[in-house]
C-alpha cells in the first residue's frame, strides 16, 4: 500500500536506462554471428550482407562488418580537415 509519505515525487525520481543496444564493428560478420549464437543470441537475416541484429532476453546486439579496402559500399565522408 502506498501512502502520501512513501510516494516519491516525480521531481525526485532519478532517470534510468531502460534499453541499451550496443553496435560492434566486426571484421567477419558470419564468424561473429556464429560466436554470439553460441552465447544464445538469435539473429535475423543480415542487411546488405554487412549488418545484423541479435536478440537475447530483450537485449539487442548490433553487429556491423568493417568495410574492406575493395568494398563498394558508400562510405561516410572523411572528417579530416583539409590542409
Amino acid at each position: 500500500m502506498t501512502t502520501e509519505s512513501t510516494r516519491i515525487p516525480p521531481s525526485a525520481r532519478k532517470p534510468r536506462v531502460t534499453a541499451l543496444a550496443p553496435q560492434l564493428l566486426v571484421e567477419d560478420l558470419e564468424q561473429s554471428i556464429a560466436y554470439y549464437r553460441k552465447l544464445g543470441f538469435v539473429f535475423g537475416e543480415p542487411w546488405g550482407g554487412f549488418y545484423a541484429i541479435g536478440v537475447l532476453d530483450g537485449l539487442e546486439l548490433h553487429l556491423k562488418e568493417a568495410p574492406s579496402a575493395g568494398d563498394s559500399r558508400p562510405q561516410p565522408p572523411s572528417r579530416m580537415m583539409p590542409g
